[in-house]
């Protein structure tokens, strides 16, 4: 059998029990109900008008079709050709012959289908398919996150017991008693995007974070490193929508990610910093969509950042400005499945992209000898590959292309609650630059979300 998915046609309004679109599969096998009732009720009232003039007539005088029906697409009222004929009672030469009417449409114009399962299956939505590996590769490139949302400002390594911190720890590791500081994070966030074309999703993430340093190294001038691994798990829940279904929401999902990763960041007694995070994830998702199976679909991928950034002091101010860049990687590979009606072929994608931005803060010390920070973040971020999401049905492929640019803005700090740990935090806003096609959305933004997040890390 082979499968339609509607291409270049707007789908029938909203999907759902109830809704106008089922009715019409309902009808097109038969049904019973309302929508029953009332085609039943149409064909009684109309049909005979319309056949009667037609058994006036006989042989090749028969009018054509456009004469004696309300429209030219007489082939809408019967199944096939066969059917017509049996409804003329031979009346109509042609029938002998084979010969059809004129205006006899293309076989794939004929009117309902002949397998009901068919006509099913051309109105199921399948967008949470083409969707899911963009939003899979959006939460990989969340767990590796920036410098500062994963562990906070580090440089109090520097600060801290008038920058004797590093030469404590060399000490306490010499005398076989190495501490292993560690840190976790909890993060919430929203995020919406529409493509350009015709599917939008909605999706809603929370992280999980923690990580601990296995090694840190250090010497007078402030220059340290820290070398540690960290575990991940984030759970998004989706929702789908598709313009050839009015915009309306056709599907939803959810996604467990699990992920163990690894960083090394390299500090200079000035500030300057590089950070390396590496990151190997495993993934399920979850499929649901209406008139198709529930399914779930497990895939891999692996994550890689590169971060460099160096504060510069204002004046003899506690304010600094640290300019950032950022190069991320993220690959994602998931596994092929069947539904009750198409098979989806299994998916693999990569996206790389690039952040440059600036953070503005404020440090100062307290009688604790630690460090209190507050800051601002601003960040263009773009996507040089990965903006497009596929998903191949059987023999057809769907494709959805995102907005590839966008801005970030946002507030954070961190503060001391005692000599061995920070609470850090932020909440950031992220928006597209450009305008795209309006799916789920009265607006043309291709691109806009929330999140917050709060961490504490701990030391000795």
């Amino acid at each position: 059998m082979t499968t339609r998915h509607n291409k270049g046609r707007a789908a029938p309004g909203q999907t759902g029990a109830g809704t106008p679109e089922k009715a019409r599969v309902r009808w097109a096998i038969g049904g019973s109900g309302v929508g029953g009732f009332l085609l039943l009720a149409g064909v009684m009232l109309f049909a005979p008008a319309a056949i009667q003039p037609a058994f006036a007539q006989s042989g090749d005088d028969l009018p054509p079709p456009g004469d004696f029906y309300d429209d030219e697409n007489w082939w809408d009222h019967f199944d096939d050709f066969e059917d017509f004929c049996d409804h003329m009672n031979g009346d109509y030469n042609g029938c002998d012959t084979g010969e059809p009417p004129e205006g006899e449409p293309p076989e794939d114009e004929k009117g309902p289908t002949d397998d009901p399962e068919e006509e099913e299956e051309a109105e199921a939505p399948f967008a949470g398919y083409v969707e899911t590996p963009r939003i899979n590769r959006e939460m990989g490139f969340t767990q590796m996150g920036t410098l500062h949302e994963r562990v906070g400002e580090r440089q109090t390594w520097a600060w801290d017991d008038c920058g004797e911190r590093c030469s404590q720890y060399r000490e306490m590791t010499e005398n076989g008693n190495r501490p292993h500081p560690f840190w976790g994070r909890l993060r919430g966030n929203w995020l919406e995007e529409q493509g350009k074309d015709r599917f939008g999703h909605k999706t809603r993430g929370l992280l999980l974070q923690l990580g601990t340093d296995l090694f840190v190294t250090g010497d007078g001038d402030g220059d340290h490193n820290h070398t540690g691994v960290m575990f991940s798990y984030s759970h998004g829940s989706h929702r789908f929508y598709d313009k050839d279904y009015n915009g309306d929401r056709v599907g939803r999902g959810h996604t467990d990610m699990f992920s163990l990763g690894g960083y090394s960041t390299w500090y200079r007694g000035n500030g300057t910093y590089v950070d390396l995070v590496g990151n190997l994830s495993w993934l399920r998702n979850r499929y649901k969509h209406d008139g198709r199976d529930n399914k779930k679909q497990h895939g891999y991928g692996l994550g890689l950042s590169v971060e460099v950034g160096r504060p510069w002091q204002l004046g003899d101010s506690n304010w600094l400005i640290e300019p950032q860049a950022q190069l991320l990687y993220q690959y994602i590979h998931l596994s092929s499945f069947d539904d009750n009606i198409n098979h989806v072929h299994g998916q693999s994608g990569d996206g790389l992209r690039g952040r440059v931005g600036a953070r503005l803060a404020w440090n100062d010390g307290n009688d604790m000898l630690r460090t209190n920070t507050f800051y601002g973040v601003a960040n263009i971020y773009h996507d040089f590959t990965g903006s497009r999401s596929v998903a191949k049905l059987d023999g057809d492929k769907y494709k959805a292309h995102y907005r590839s640019t966008w801005a970030e803005v946002g507030i954070g700090g961190q503060f001391p609650l005692s000599q061995a740990a920070y609470f850090y935090g932020d909440v950031r806003y992220e928006r597209s630059l450009s305008s795209t096609t309006e799916i789920q959305r009265s607006s043309s933004t291709g691109r806009e979300g929330y999140s917050a997040q709060v961490g504490l890390k701990y030391s000795w």
